[in-house]
Parts: C-alpha cells; structure tokens; sequence
C-alpha cells in the first residue's frame, strides 16, 4: 500500500472504524485525524500512532512504512509467506488502485470461464439436425 493515509484509511475500513470514533478513541480532534487522512499532516506523532495501530489492530510498523515485523528467534509468526509471496504482494502494492480492479476483474473472469468450462454439457454423438426452411406465404 502507498504511503501512512492509505494504510490508516485501509486498517480503519478493516475494522470498521470511522474517523469521529477514531479520533475520539485517540483523543484528539475530528480535524487532526482528518488531516492525515487528506494528506495535510504526514502522520501522526509517535504516541498517537502507536495508539491508533492498536485500535485499528494491526501492526505499528506496518502503518508506518508497510513492512510485515518479523518475528524474533522462537516466537511464531502469524502468517508464513515464501519470498516470492512477498515480493509479490510489494509489487501489488505498487500498483494503481485501477490497475489493481482491473487485475482482479481480469482474474476473476477467467475463474468464471475455466467452471463454464468444466461444467459444459459432454457434446452428443448425434450430428444436429438440420434447420428446417421456413415456408414463404404465397
């Protein structure tokens, strides 16, 4: 995802949480939420992002630059995704929000064509019949 605005805006739509209930939950303004969200303020200051990532219950490191936190030696990690998961999902984060429509739409087309497909009646063994002509009134 592009930059701290997007996320914010994506981990609030993913907890569905408004900007009012945000901002009261962090304690600040209406407009100072609002302001990051429009891009007017880069982010918020250190205390209140933190704050925010755990209301909005996703990762501190993650709405500031994007980056899944590793685990440390011994603890588990909540998702195992191989290298080229990752480098795919960064690649797809660099991708237009149109450009990403369009890939899923695209995606999701060719799902729907492979099951008409595989769901196709066998073909018959029977030649088809023949049209009749139709009968011209005299």
């Amino acid at each position: 995802m592009g930059d701290y605005r997007e996320r914010l805006r994506s981990a609030m739509k993913e907890e569905n949480v408004s900007t009012a209930q945000l901002a009261e939950k962090l304690d600040v303004s209406y407009q100072a939420v609002k302001k990051v969200l429009d891009g007017k303020t880069a982010m918020f200051d250190a205390a209140n992002h933190a704050k925010a990532a755990k209301i909005l219950r996703c990762s501190a490191d993650w709405l500031l630059d994007g980056t899944i936190p590793v685990p440390a030696d011994g603890e588990k990690s909540v998702i195992s995704l191989s290298p080229q998961a990752v480098e795919l999902a960064k690649l797809f984060d660099m991708l237009t929000d149109r450009i990403k429509r369009t890939v899923a739409y695209n995606a999701a087309t060719e799902a729907i064509l492979i099951a008409l497909q595989e769901h196709e009646p066998p073909p018959s063994d029977r030649p088809a019949k023949p049209a009749k002509p139709k009968r011209q009134r005299a």
